[in-house]
């Protein structure tokens, strides 16, 4: 048991609803073992401060986490829906340029998922290289064949994603610093000991004890998960930029390490995908192909 547990924790993401529950026992063994003290006014004065002063930050902060969560969304959405049209508006110049436009956009996707969107600076600098060259491919495109009218719908999805991908690592950018998470969880700690320390001997107040101190962990971990941009346990729209893999003909591509994490998964129905083994983020991908069934 102890080694699948260290197993679990040093591979998986542990989300919201499995942290707290991992945590649950702990509540559950302090309630029944650890006694309570006296109903002492001065401990009723600091529990209600500290409840009312993390309520306060927690609200004001996931308020913030939230609001960066549906922004990136909408952004990420955006720019997968870019790309899509990058490639479809490609094909009006050739097939050639089709295939190369093509590989270019595959190669910014696998990219793209080697990293999560969390660490937005490293994402931005990772996937510079293949949009880069997406840009000059189009102007070696306009200077070799004067079609520049015809490719202005290229440079508009350019520059389109440029300010896409710029945005999203700006605002992904926005994460609560250790000092934040260090106040934040002091008063969690506060608040689980005075109401440990005000319960009484009755089983009524025992369960109640646990369901607060559980519910307290388990609005740490949601606060986590939306700083990780990883709500639910896994990558944030990763979908849609599956689906545009697909609509090229390409297969989907997964991470080894994002498998092993469970924050990356292949959706049910799809056969035959793609694994990168290779250090996340490098220019020389080793992908192997893996069927199911």
């Amino acid at each position: 048991m102890k080694k699948y547990l260290r197993w679990y924790l040093n591979f998986r993401y542990v989300h919201a609803i499995q942290g707290a529950f991992l945590a649950l026992p702990v509540f559950i063994l302090a309630a029944i073992f650890i006694s309570g003290g006296e109903a002492r006014d001065e401990v009723k004065t600091i529990l209600t401060i500290s409840t009312f002063l993390f309520a306060i930050i927690t609200g004001f902060y996931i308020s913030r986490l939230a609001t960066r969560y549906n922004e990136i969304r909408k952004l990420i959405a955006t720019q997968d829906a870019d790309l899509l049209n990058l490639y479809k508006v490609s094909k009006n110049f050739g097939k050639k340029f089709e295939k190369k436009m093509k590989d270019l956009i595959d190669k910014y996707l696998i990219t793209s998922y080697d990293v999560s969107l969390s660490k937005a600076n490293v994402a931005y600098k990772i996937t510079s290289k293949p949009f880069f060259d997406m840009w000059d491919e189009v102007n070696a495109l306009t200077l070799a064949k004067k079609r520049k009218i015809e490719a202005s719908k290229l440079y508009d999805i350019l520059m389109r994603l440029e300010q896409n991908r710029n945005n999203t690592s700006g605002v992904a950018s926005e994460r609560l610093n250790i000092g934040q998470w260090i106040i934040i969880c002091l008063l969690a700690v506060i608040v689980t000991f005075c109401i440990y320390y005000l319960r009484v001997d009755e089983v009524y107040s025992q369960i109640i004890t646990v369901l607060l101190a559980y519910v307290l962990i388990l609005i740490l971990f949601i606060m986590r998960d939306l700083q990780n941009l990883m709500l639910g346990g896994t990558e944030l729209l990763e979908e849609s930029g599956q689906e545009v893999l697909e609509f090229m003909g390409n297969k989907r591509y997964v991470h080894i390490n994002n498998l092993k994490k469970g924050v990356s998964q292949v959706t049910d129905g799809v056969n035959e995908f793609r694994v990168g083994v290779h250090e996340p983020g490098s220019h020389n991908t080793k992908i192997k192909i893996v069927k199911r069934g």
